[in-house]
């Protein structure tokens, strides 16, 4: 930074190039590239000095900050041109802010061989290898970088806790995988459905707060949506788990309210409906058996016609 009021008046608050370049987190080359592309707009000049401002910083940032995100030259171009003609300082750098903002606050770590193998006992070359080509681990001259720590311990707890090294890089794989087309998912919704139709309406001054309120309300609810589908999941498995575990224990104990599975209830079934098919032939036969005998056997009450005939005469 220029310090003071130098010969030629320049400011306080104002930079060089190498100065701009270096708060940004770019370089010099680049910021003369978005200067000729229009991103950027010229210095002050002070004789044979270009000078730039707070306000060239946070340009140069907010290029860098879409260009990240994927966003083409020109479709930055004529956002950063659409502002300067239209909006007020406020809305661009309220919706530069909402779009620089990180998603999260997790700082990286770093860790070396000999405390990688300390922590990991038994996960092998073969696990640090499938580490690194899933960027849970970055190599970094003789340590790693470790991106997310929370993904990296979470894994060597599982480690830890009996569960090979192998079955915990597929899980991995698998959670990175369908993680990475959940966001680009919910980035497409924002590109797709709020983003180019405000692109394509002309970037109307009057829009801007309220698309920087949406992207401001998408990383929470992202957040939120996952997390609870997540947990949902989580209980539905466990439950089928739980009570196919128990079944095998003590069959039919065990089973949470509705998560009996159905085999078992088809099987319930079955059985009481043979047990109602075999007894009512039991019931038919006894009863044809109880007629029959009833049948052949003559009243009790008393002789027959033909006795009492046959012993009349002999009295």
């Amino acid at each position: 930074m220029v310090a003071g009021v130098e010969p030629g008046g320049a400011g306080r608050d104002e930079l060089t190039i190498d100065e701009l370049a270096r708060q940004a987190g770019t370089t010099v080359r680049n910021v003369r590239g978005y200067q000729e592309r229009g991103l950027v707009p010229p210095p002050r000049r002070d004789g044979r000095r270009g000078l730039y401002d707070q306000e060239h910083l946070r340009r140069v940032r907010l290029v860098l900050s879409m260009l990240d995100r994927g966003y083409p030259l020109t479709a930055i171009r004529e956002l950063v041109e659409a502002w300067a003609d239209q909006r007020s300082l406020s809305d661009v750098l309220g919706f530069g802010a909402a779009l620089a903002a990180p998603f999260t606050t997790e700082a990286p770590a770093t860790i070396s061989l000999e405390e990688l193998a300390a922590a990991v006992p038994g996960g092998g070359p073969e696990a640090l290898s499938r580490a690194v080509e899933l960027g849970i681990l970055t190599p970094a001259g003789d340590r790693f970088t470790i991106p997310s720590p929370s993904v990296f311990w979470a894994g060597v707890q599982l480690m830890r806790d009996g569960i090979p090294a192998a079955a915990v890089m597929d899980s991995a794989a698998a959670v990175l995988a369908g993680t990475d087309a959940l966001a680009a998912r919910f980035v497409a919704l924002f590109v797709d459905h709020v983003w180019q139709p405000f692109v394509e309406a002309g970037m109307p001054g009057g829009d801007l707060a309220r698309i920087t309120g949406v992207l401001e309300r998408m990383r929470p609810l992202a957040e939120q949506v996952v997390t609870a589908a997540l947990a949902q999941a989580l209980q539905r498995h466990s439950d089928a788990a739980t009570a196919a575990g128990a079944g095998q224990v003590w069959p039919g104990a065990g089973a949470p309210p509705g998560a009996e599975p159905a085999a078992r209830r088809a099987r319930s079934r079955s059985s009481e409906e043979s047990t109602s098919a075999a007894a009512a032939p039991r019931s038919t036969t006894a009863s044809a058996s109880g007629s029959s005998r009833r049948a052949a056997s003559p009243p009790s009450s008393g002789p027959s016609a033909a006795s009492r005939r046959a012993s009349g005469p002999a009295r």
